[in-house]
This record gives C-alpha cells, sequence and structure tokens, in this order.
C-alpha cells in the first residue's frame, strides 16, 4: 500500500504541478488577453487618428485638384478668348487692307481723271489761244493783245497768251 500511496502521492504531486502550470499559463494568458487588448485599442485609436489624418490630407488634395481645375479652365478661356481676339484682330488688318487698297484704287482712278480733265482742259485752253489769235490775226489785233490789259481787267495786270506767232 505504500508503494500504491507513493504512486497516488506522485500522481497528485504531478496533477497539482501541472495544475499550477495551466494556473501560471492561465494567468499569463489572461495578462496576454489584457494586453492583446490594450495594444488592441492603441490600434485603433492609431487606426482612427491615421484615418482623420488621411480624410485631412484627402480633403486638401481635392481642394488643389478644386483649385487646379478651376486654373485649368480660366486658362483655356483666357486662351480661347486671346485666340479669338487675334482672329477677330487679323480680320480687322485684312479689311484695313482692303479698304486701304481700295481707296489707293481709288485716289488713284480719280488722279488719272482729275489728270485727264486738266489736260483736256489745258488743251481746250490752248485750243481756244490758238483760235483767239487766228481771229485777232484776221482782224488784225494780234500785236495789240500782246502787253495790253483787258478793258474790265481793272488794271490787274497784262493777259497772257500762249499761242506765239513764229
Amino acid at each position: 500500500m505504500e508503494a500504491k500511496y507513493q504512486a497516488l502521492q506522485r500522481k497528485l504531486s504531478e496533477e497539482v504541478e501541472k495544475r499550477r502550470k495551466v494556473e501560471q499559463a492561465s494567468d499569463n494568458l489572461c495578462e496576454d488577453v489584457e494586453r492583446a487588448k490594450c495594444a488592441s485599442v492603441d490600434l485603433m485609436k492609431r487606426l482612427e487618428a491615421c484615418r482623420t489624418a488621411y480624410d485631412t490630407e484627402s480633403l486638401k488634395v481635392d481642394e488643389l485638384q478644386a483649385a487646379a481645375e478651376e486654373k485649368k479652365l480660366e486658362y483655356q478661356s483666357e486662351l480661347a478668348i486671346e485666340s479669338h481676339n487675334r482672329l477677330w484682330l487679323c480680320e480687322i488688318e485684312h479689311r484695313a487692307a482692303e479698304l486701304i487698297e481700295r481707296s489707293g484704287r481709288r485716289h488713284r482712278r480719280l488722279f488719272k481723271k482729275l489728270e485727264s480733265n486738266f489736260t483736256k482742259s489745258h488743251d481746250a485752253v490752248a485750243n481756244l489761244e490758238v483760235e483767239l489769235a487766228n481771229v485777232l490775226k484776221r482782224l488784225g489785233l494780234e500785236q495789240r493783245l500782246e502787253g495790253a490789259a483787258t478793258a474790265d481787267s481793272g488794271g490787274v495786270g497784262h493777259v497772257w497768251c500762249s499761242y506765239r506767232n513764229k
């Protein structure tokens, strides 16, 4: 019996040791669970802080993208206006050049007409002078015309005759 008692005692001692180890492991496990809970709470706080920081940065990025898009649209509008103004300026310059060219042509035509009329008038005056000289010659008054003042000239000056008898 003593052997049985010792065997039971050993078994009891082993069981007590096992139980002590299990209790120690259980205590360690509870501590580990508590540490894990704290770590989990810590991680949740850090995750929330990261989300808040991300949301803040994401909002800044969205604002910057909106500002960039607005600037892009503004720049495109400015380019469109500038392009339209350049095209309009080219059109105005083209029209002005056409008007100047037409005006130049009109002036040249007018000048040619005036020159032609002047030439015709000059020729008519010359023809009249020749005819007058011929009439005066037939009347024998040609000599008296040269250097004489007309009766109604009021002493303004001498009558000039471009026709010269040779």
